[in-house]
């Protein structure tokens, strides 16, 4: 599942009737421009940001490995504004801007 502009991830594991809020303590404060969720494992999910440096035009990608209770960002931001992620595993992500 991909979704554009999300300030908050929320999790429902019964179509909805609950939702619990996943950005965790370690994702910045900052709305994402796109998600995706591993179609290899559920609890490893993509985030992309926009990098807080001003005028950096980049996007910093976050992942977390444990369903979002703890995000790490990746080493290297992608240039650009990313609107959309596909996760083909764990290590290996496609972004697209």
């Amino acid at each position: 599942s991909q979704q554009s502009n999300a300030c908050q991830i929320f999790e429902s594991q019964n179509l909805g009737l609950d939702w619990t809020n996943i950005n965790g303590k370690s994702l910045p404060d900052t709305c994402s421009t796109a998600y995706i969720v591993s179609g290899v494992d559920k609890n490893t999910i993509f985030v992309a940001q926009p990098s807080p440096t001003p005028k950096a035009n980049t996007t910093d990608i976050y992942q977390t490995l444990d369903g979002g209770k703890t995000w790490n960002k990746l080493p290297k931001s992608v240039p650009g504004t990313v609107v959309y992620l596909k996760a083909v595993d764990s290590t290996t992500i496609y972004a697209i801007n």
